[in-house]
């Protein structure tokens, strides 16, 4: 019975408190316990594939050390090489779903997988 109860807690769904952007790192209120979790890791996916499809003419910001930065307005169709992902942090307020990594208590070391909220 009661290693049925850790697995059980191993996943679970909960609250974003609080976020490090920075750090990667999250913490999360647990809903059927009402607990705040310890820093969890937010997993990120580097590898996911990124297209951009440019609606035809848009603006574009620029920065750069020799003009200082301005904008290129109207740019034709093209495509973005090099574009990359940046890092997902979940918003403070969102649901999200968390793994630990051990079967324990819900407070020690875990995962945040996914949220709801990708704003």
């Amino acid at each position: 019975m009661e290693l049925q109860r850790k697995l059980e807690r191993m996943i679970q769904v909960g609250t974003v408190t609080d976020v490090r952007p920075a750090e990667g790192l999250a913490r999360v209120k647990h809903e059927d316990t009402g607990m705040i979790s310890d820093w969890l890791y937010v997993l990120q996916h580097g590898g996911a594939a990124l297209s951009v499809a440019p609606d035809g003419l848009h603006t574009h910001g620029i920065s750069d050390s020799y003009t200082g930065g301005g904008s290129a307005e109207n740019a034709g169709q093209h495509s973005h090489p090099g574009s990359r992902l940046g890092a997902w942090m979940p918003p403070v307020g969102s649901t999200v779903l968390v793994l630990y990594a051990q079967a324990g208590d819900g407070d020690g070391d875990g995962y945040i997988l996914g949220g709801t909220d990708y704003g």
